[in-house]
């Protein structure tokens, strides 16, 4: 699960980045794309119901869930992005997510253990989650509501889980156009940022004593959207199934890119700034280092996707 460290910020109404401008645009389509279809017929027909295939076997869920237990960051991200607010979620929404996502009772402690009696309080119609929270518990959560294993084994598959997310919710058509607008948002970052001339890109978290490497993890397929990929010498030195590199800090030498873009995490300082090896880097010393939200390029849903899109552009457009 990626690491959810820093509160929800707020923002004023004229003081909007282009990434709440997204998600409200986002917004606006999924309402116009959920008028009539499958909503209509659900109303007239509450008790229908779908069947979806997960992890744990197969569950009859509300063709159109409404009242939704989100146990992840992801999950909670998917339903933002589709449209739905769940009842209950995790106790601190990342901060690129809507204001409103701060408002969202938890369904978990700050701890992160998940409260069956609080999820029942909640009267859910669904619960959907990623199986390291819901395995052992998932007679006890379908007791509750219709009960679902979220496919979590790899963020590099994020399109394919919010499509999975669509079926699951009965929001197939806001996927679909939630997935088109980032399409063309990726094509417009394309376009700006001349991915030729920029050259390979390197997406890094540092630690006292590690960095994690991104090669093939979520944000690098974002970057490959716009365009811009890893140095060579990082994807030969990844291993066979693995999406980043873990290394020590003598291995600073494989960041060499043209530019970079280093994750910083609030309660996780960083001291490879001060590195005597990572200073000698031409990305270091020709000030293309880029310091962007980790938790965001970390996540792994469209609305993290659409903001790294937005910091790969102010930074190399």
């Amino acid at each position: 699960m990626p690491a959810v460290l820093d509160p929800p910020r707020t923002v004023p109404a004229d003081d909007l980045t282009r990434r709440e401008v997204v998600i409200g645009a986002i917004g606006i389509a999924l309402a116009a794309a959920g008028c009539g279809g499958d909503g209509a017929a659900d109303a007239d027909d509450p008790g229908r119901t779908r069947t979806i295939r997960h992890k744990l076997g197969t569950t009859d869920v509300p063709a159109r869930a409404e009242r939704v237990v989100a146990l992840d960051a992801n999950e909670l991200e998917e339903c933002v992005a589709l449209g739905l607010t769940p009842v209950g979620s995790i106790p601190d929404p990342l901060p690129h997510l809507p204001p409103s996502a701060a408002d969202i009772p938890p369904a978990l402690t700050s701890a992160y253990e998940v409260r069956v009696e609080r999820i029942a309080a909640l009267r859910p119609d669904l619960i959907v989650g990623p199986d390291f929270y819901v395995e052992e518990l998932y007679d006890r959560l379908s007791a509750i509501a219709p009960t679902v294993v979220t496919p979590r084994d790899t963020f590099a598959d994020w399109k394919e889980n919010l499509r999975f997310m669509g079926r699951t919710l009965g929001r197939e058509e806001e996927a679909r156009a939630v997935l088109a607008d980032y399409d063309a948002r990726a094509r417009t970052a394309r376009a700006a940022i001349d991915a030729p001339s920029v050259g390979p890109v390197t997406a890094m978290l540092a630690f006292e004593d590690r960095m994690y490497v991104y090669v093939r993890s979520f944000c690098n397929t974002v970057l490959a959207d716009a365009g811009l990929r890893p140095p060579g010498a990082q994807v030969r030195a990844l291993p066979e199934g693995e999406e980043r590199l873990d290394l020590s800090l003598e291995r600073i030498p494989i960041l060499e890119a043209r530019h970079i873009f280093l994750g910083r995490l609030a309660d996780f300082p960083s001291p490879i700034s001060d590195n005597p090896l990572f200073r000698r880097l031409p990305a270091v010393r020709s000030g293309r280092v880029h310091e962007v939200e980790g938790q965001t390029w970390n996540q792994g849903s469209v609305i993290a996707a659409n903001a790294i899109l937005d910091d790969v552009e102010e930074a190399l457009a």
